[in-house]
């Protein structure tokens, strides 16, 4: 392990930098020329137009999915709400009984 290390850090970063350069250009001038085919452009815009759909139906994927869990979540939501106010209304009825219950006790001391 320890020698990778070292042959790293003897790299020049100048030469590292030119090689990567020339490999830009190297494929700059590779594209350049496929470019020029006719059958190579149609492929090109053929599978550009494939990825441009595929990328067009995901996000429909995903709009669909995210409509139907909003659905979900509010339906969720609402049976909560309703189940909150059924709490609320039998703790109200239970303190009202006991308030009632209270008075009358003092009334009849």
């Amino acid at each position: 392990m320890k020698n990778i290390k070292q042959s790293n850090q003897q790299m020049n970063p100048v030469a590292t930098g030119i090689a990567g350069a020339v490999v830009g250009a190297g494929v700059a001038v590779a594209a350049s020329r496929a470019m020029k085919d006719a059958k190579t452009r149609k492929k090109v815009k053929d599978v550009f137009n494939a990825v441009k759909d595929q990328a067009i139906d995901y996000v429909e994927s995903v709009k669909t999915q995210t409509a139907r869990q909003q659905g979900i979540v509010e339906k969720k939501l609402l049976a909560g709400k309703k189940s909150v106010a059924k709490t609320q209304d039998m703790v109200k009825a239970v303190v009202h009984k006991a308030r009632v219950k209270n008075h009358l006790d003092k009334k009849h001391k």
